[in-house]
């Protein structure tokens, strides 16, 4: 990734200079041209054949050099944009781990206050599972394409933000079932109700990142189902951390 950012300021600086050349390619068009129209070129045809070679090797160059870099440019906003989905998702976790963390010791409100911003964090924990999901199945396209230094780096980013989502989807879970288990005071909702809200709990505990059973956490996820379950710590190996990802091997 480094050295495909390094590679596209090289090509874009070199693509310059190729675009300022065409104004001396230009300039050996206009004058043979003036000497076709004044007859002063050879009879064999010699001079046409090599400015019409010119003008086919530059637009060659040009051609090729925006290809490399059209590669280049797709290759780095792929790992760009894995990037920044992976960072706002970070973003979202620390500011809801820093809100449980305050309901849970700090906040003043009663136990249904409680309840009911537990069911926020539960609503928006459903809202951007897909989303968390999405940024494993880019982790591990990019992985298959990727040199093995980045490939590490990439796994590496996928199992933090695994761990992550782990610690504060158990902490919402955790903290939910404990509130609604609490004794009922005379002015809170009925039994009811509160049954309700262990079902809830109960259907929270069948979430993929909820499942701690003992074999999820030895067994190393299939590649087909490891990004909808972020349960297990250790990702399985890719094959594709040892295939080279030179210039011409980044697809267009």
């Amino acid at each position: 990734y480094t050295v495909a950012k390094e590679e596209l300021k090289k090509f874009e600086a070199f693509q310059r200079q190729v675009h300022e050349s065409l104004t001396q390619l230009e300039l050996i068009n206009k004058q043979y041209r003036r000497l076709a129209r004044e007859n002063r070129t050879d009879s064999s045809y010699r001079l046409k054949e090599m400015v019409h070679n010119g003008n086919q090797r530059w637009d060659n160059l040009q051609k090729r050099v925006a290809s490399i870099l059209r590669r280049l440019k797709h290759f780095i906003s792929q790992r760009e944009e894995f990037e920044t989905a992976r960072d706002s998702i970070l973003v979202w976790l620390t500011e809801m781990d820093l809100q449980l963390t305050n309901i849970e010791h700090f906040s003043e409100c009663d136990v249904q206050a409680k309840i009911k911003q537990l069911r926020a964090f539960q609503q928006e924990i459903s809202l951007n599972t897909g989303k968390i999901e999405q940024i494993f199945r880019q982790g591990d396209v990019l992985i298959e394409k990727s040199e093995p230094l980045d490939a590490t780096v990439i796994e590496e980013e996928l199992e933090e933000l695994q761990r992550y989502c782990q610690e504060v989807f158990g902490r919402v879970e955790r903290y939910y079932k404990k509130l609604i288990r609490l004794p009922l005071t005379d002015d809170e909702h009925d039994v009811s109700d509160r049954e309700l809200d262990l079902e809830e709990a109960v259907e929270l505990s069948s979430l993929p990142w909820n499942d701690k059973s003992a074999d999820s956490l030895l067994s190393p996820q299939p590649s087909s189902s490891r990004s909808t379950s972020m349960a297990a710590p250790m990702r399985a190996e890719r094959s594709g951390r040892d295939t080279p990802a030179s210039v011409d091997s980044i697809p267009l």
